[in-house]
């Protein structure tokens, strides 16, 4: 009876070591099945956050142009920065980002020009906001102004765009 009573215990040794090290095989796998896809989260996550800041960055240089009556850089130097973040980033942004946010600079682009023609043809300072904290605004007085008006609307549309089109991309990772 001893040797029977030996082997049920080691069986039993066995079977509970076993399932020990399939429970830890289990809940270790689980643990690290999800690291790539939260690498990859992450990453996509940098990306947007990387594109978002330099349509942010390029918008504020451009509202610091007319606050300041200098000359806007050209779109020559304002879309390949757009573009270049876009390709570098291109595995996680979707293509009809890029459109869109080609859209944003050259419509933003037009608004600051057109804004220091009206604030020649006026001889004043009309105020455009050019803090984020401010919504985009300038009181129409003349053809120009009236222009810069409509110009800011559609940027205004296209920053709505652009922002919920980032937001759903980065909440879908």
């Amino acid at each position: 009876m001893e040797l029977s009573e030996t082997i049920v215990a080691a069986l039993l040794g066995l079977v509970g070591t076993l399932i020990a090290a399939g429970l830890a095989y289990n809940q270790w796998r689980r643990q690290h099945q999800g690291e790539p896809t939260r690498k990859v989260n992450d990453s996509k996550r940098l990306a947007l956050e990387g594109f978002w800041n330099e349509l942010e960055l390029i918008d504020i240089e451009l509202r610091a142009t007319v606050r300041t009556n200098t000359r806007p850089l050209s779109l020559d130097e304002l879309l390949p920065r757009i573009n270049t973040k876009f390709r570098a980033n291109s595995f996680y942004l979707e293509e009809s980002l890029q459109a869109i946010a080609n859209e944003y600079v050259v419509k933003l682009h037009s608004a600051a020009s057109l804004y220091i023609i009206a604030k020649h043809e006026r001889g004043a300072s009309p105020n455009w906001n050019y803090e984020r904290s401010a919504p985009l605004s300038i009181q129409p007085g003349g053809e120009t102004e009236s222009e810069v008006v409509r110009r800011l609307l559609e940027i205004d549309e296209l920053r709505k765009q652009l922002k919920k089109q980032i937001v759903n991309a980065s909440r879908a990772g």
